[in-house]
C-alpha cells in the first residue's frame, strides 16, 4: 500500500491520484486508488494520540503541509473540486446552498437549492444541461478507462463525486439516503443490494441517531460521534465493494467521505453558549478518532484482500474548522428578541435581517413569505429575499455557515452594490468581502433551452440560469480566544484573522477574478481601513510610472514603478523585490483601497507608507 497524505490540496489530490495511476500503469500495470476525505478535519490536530491511523499515513507517506481549501471553505464547493479538479469558476458550485432563480417544480417551491441532497442534485442536473458541474469527474474518467468506481459516505458530497451517476448506472453511490423508500437516494442495482444484505448488513443506511441533534439555546448538542452510521459504510466497503472489485480483476477508484469530524463538530454539545472548549472538546476529539478508525479499517481490509501492495491511499479534507462568536455590538438583529435565541446573540439569518434594515427593504423567506422579525421570527430556510415585493427581488441572501452568498437581481446595479458593501463593512462580524464586478457578457440562449452553472452562465437572464453570486463574505474569527480554541488556521490559509489568503498566485490573479476585502488598521483613518485585492493580473514594473511610495522598500526600488497601475495613494508604497504585489482597486461605486498580497513573511525593513508592514 502506498500511503499519501492528509493535507493534500483539493486539485492536487486529483492530479496526484491520476498521475500515480498513470505512471504505475506504465511500469507495473494498473493500480487502485482510495481517496479518504475526512470532512472538516484540521490537519494540526492530528497526532498519534488523537488520530493514530491518520498520523500513520502522514508519517509513512507524503505530507503536503501547505495545502488549502477553496473559498468558501465549506463542503460542496470543495467536493466539486475534489471530484473534478476544477475551481469554482468552472463548476459553479459556490456553496452548500445556491440561489437558482426559477424555483424547481412541486414539492420544491423555493428558488434556493440545498446541494447536500440527492434529489436536488438530480434536479440541478436537469436544470443545467445534464451535469450541473459541467466538468468530467475523476470517477467518470476512471470508469471510461475500465476502472471500477464507487463513492461512499456523507450525503451530498458523495454523489457529487460522480454527479451524473443515477439510478444504479455509472459509479456506485452509497450515502445516507441509500435504500430508503421514495427514491430519495441514488439507486443501487438489485444485485448489489442483495450482496449488501447477504453480508449481514441492512439494505438501508442507518441514521445518525444521537449524533444528529444540534441542541438548542438552552440544551447542549450531541455528545457522541457518528459511529454507527460510519461503521455501516466501512462494512459495506470492506465486505462488499472491495471483494467485488478484486473478483472483477479490474483496478478501482473509490472515494470514502467520512462525515466525521464535521457533523459532530457542528453539533457538539461540549460548549453550550461558549466558545471553549468548542471543537477541541471531548465529543469533537471522539469524532476525529472515529474518522481515524474508519481509515484504519479500510486499510486493514485492503491488507486482508491482498490489495494493499497495489493501492495508493490519499487522505485529505474538504475544509478545516473554526469557531464563530454569536455576539455583535453593531448588528440590529442582535438587538431583537427571539424565543429560541439567547438575548443579545445573533439569530439565524442575522445578515439578511441587518441588510434588509440597512437597505430599507422588506424581508421574505425563500418561498416568498414575509418574515416579521419584530414578532420573534427569523429566516429559517437557508435563503432570504430582500425586496418591496417578493416576486421582484432586489437582493437574495443565501446562508452558508460562516459565509453568505449575496445575489443582486440586477448585477449591473453598482449603486445597490455599493450600498450593500457599505452596510456589510459597518458590521463588526464581517471578516472579508468578495465582489464579482465583471461586466456581464450576453450569450445566445442554447437551442435546447438548457444552461449550465460556472463560466457558461454569463447571459442576459443569468439569475434564471445559475448566476455567480455578486458578493459573498466570511465571518470574522473571534478575538481574545486561545489559538487552540479558535481551531487551526482556517483551511483558506492565513494565521492572521484579518487576512484571507487564496491558495496560490494563479487563484488570486488568474482568469477567475475574485475580489477580496478585509479590514486592517490604516494610519490616520481613525479606525479601520478596507483591504481589497482586485484580481486583474498586475502590470510589470517599469520606469517613470505611478507615484513613488515611502520607506525602505520604496527607496530600494527607486526608479521602478508599477506600470499602468494608476496608483495615487501616498500612504502606500510598492515593494519591488517580490514580497508583495500591489495595484489599484476600487469598490463598486468608487473608493480607494490599499492593495497587496503577502508572498513571503515581511522582513524587518519592509514598510508601507512609512509604517512597518503588518
Amino acid at each position: 500500500m502506498t500511503p499519501l497524505l492528509k493535507g493534500l490540496g483539493r486539485v492536487t489530490a486529483l492530479a496526484l491520484a491520476m498521475g500515480l495511476s498513470g505512471s504505475a500503469l506504465a511500469a507495473n500495470g494498473p493500480r487502485n486508488v482510495l481517496i479518504f476525505v475526512a470532512d472538516g478535519l484540521r490537519s494540526a490536530v492530528v497526532d498519534k494520540d488523537t488520530a493514530p491511523a491518520l498520523a500513520a499515513v502522514r508519517d509513512e507517506g507524503v505530507d503536503f503541509r501547505n495545502s488549502h481549501a477553496l473559498y468558501p471553505t465549506i463542503t460542496t464547493p470543495n467536493a466539486a473540486a475534489i471530484a473534478t479538479g476544477h475551481r469554482l469558476g468552472d463548476t459553479g458550485d459556490f456553496g452548500n446552498v445556491l440561489y437558482i432563480g426559477r424555483p424547481f417544480g412541486p414539492p420544491y417551491g423555493s428558488p434556493v437549492a440545498p446541494l447536500e441532497d440527492d434529489v436536488i442534485l438530480g434536479l440541478m442536473n436537469d436544470r443545467f444541461g445534464g451535469n450541473y458541474l459541467n466538468q468530467t469527474s475523476l470517477l467518470q474518467a476512471a470508469r471510461d478507462k475500465g476502472f471500477n468506481t464507487a463513492a461512499i459516505g456523507k450525503l451530498g458530497p458523495t454523489a457529487i463525486q460522480d454527479v451524473t451517476s443515477r439510478e444504479g448506472t455509472g459509479a456506485i453511490i452509497i450515502d445516507d439516503a441509500t435504500g430508503y423508500p421514495g427514491g430519495e437516494g441514488v439507486g443501487l442495482s438489485r444485485e448489489l443490494a442483495k450482496a449488501i444484505e447477504a453480508a449481514g448488513l441492512g439494505r438501508m443506511t442507518p441514521d445518525r441517531g444521537l449524533n444528529s441533534s444540534p441542541g438548542a439555546y438552552n440544551m447542549p448538542g450531541v455528545q457522541v460521534a457518528n459511529v454507527e452510521q460510519q461503521d455501516w459504510f466501512v462494512a459495506v466497503a470492506a465486505k462488499v465493494l472491495l471483494p467485488r472489485f478484486k473478483a472483477s480483476e479490474k483496478p478501482f477508484v473509490m472515494v470514502f467521505w467520512s462525515r466525521d469530524p464535521d457533523g459532530t463538530q457542528h453539533n457538539e454539545g461540549d460548549s453550550l453558549n461558549a466558545l471553549a472548549p468548542g471543537i477541541n472538546g471531548r465529543t469533537s476529539l471522539a469524532a476525529i478518532r472515529n474518522a481515524s478508525n474508519d481509515l484504519q479499517a479500510l486499510r486493514q481490509a485492503l491488507t486482508d484482500l491482498g490489495l494493499d501492495k497495489t493501492t495508493d491511499v490519499i487522505v485529505t479534507a474538504d475544509h478545516g474548522f473554526s469557531v464563530n462568536s454569536r455576539q455583535s455590538a453593531t448588528s440590529a438583529a442582535a438587538k431583537l428578541r427571539f424565543p429560541d435565541v439567547v438575548p443579545g446573540y445573533l439569530p439565524p439569518g442575522f445578515l439578511a435581517i441587518d441588510l434588509a434594515k440597512a437597505l430599507k427593504l422588506g424581508l421574505f423567506d425563500a418561498n416568498g413569505f414575509p418574515i416579521a422579525t419584530g414578532e420573534g421570527f427569523y429566516p429559517k430556510r437557508g435563503g432570504s429575499i430582500l425586496a418591496a415585493d417578493a416576486a421582484k427581488p432586489k437582493v437574495v441572501v443565501v446562508g452558508n455557515g460562516g459565509s453568505d452568498l449575496i445575489y443582486l437581481a440586477n448585477p449591473d446595479d453598482r449603486t445597490l452594490a455599493a450600498r450593500v458593501v457599505a452596510a456589510l463593512t459597518a458590521e463588526d462580524y464581517i471578516g472579508a468581502i468578495f465582489v464579482n464586478d465583471r461586466p456581464r457578457r450576453r450569450r445566445r440562449v442554447p437551442p435546447d433551452g438548457r444552461h449550465r452553472l460556472g463560466r457558461n452562465s454569463r447571459d442576459a437572464a443569468a439569475l434564471d440560469r445559475g448566476e455567480f453570486p455578486q458578493l459573498f463574505h466570511r465571518l470574522r474569527r473571534p478575538r481574545n480566544l486561545r489559538r487552540r480554541d479558535r481551531g487551526y488556521r482556517s483551511a483558506t490559509g492565513p494565521r492572521h484573522p484579518w487576512l484571507l489568503r487564496p491558495s496560490g498566485h494563479s487563484q488570486l490573479h488568474g482568469r477567475h477574478r475574485t475580489e477580496f476585502q478585509a479590514r486592517i488598521p490604516r494610519p490616520g483613518a481613525g479606525g479601520q481601513r478596507g483591504y481589497r485585492a482586485d484580481c486583474r493580473p498586475p502590470a510589470r514594473p517599469g520606469p517613470g510610472r505611478g507615484r513613488q511610495g515611502r520607506g525602505p522598500s520604496a527607496r530600494r526600488g527607486a526608479g521602478r514603478r508599477w506600470q499602468g497601475s494608476g496608483w495615487r495613494d501616498p500612504h502606500y508604497a510598492f515593494p519591488t523585490r517580490g514580497e508583495r504585489l500591489c495595484h489599484r482597486a476600487r469598490l463598486a461605486g468608487g473608493g480607494r483601497y490599499a492593495v497587496f498580497r503577502r508572498r513571503r513573511h515581511a522582513g524587518p525593513n519592509d514598510r508601507i507608507g512609512g509604517r512597518r508592514a503588518p
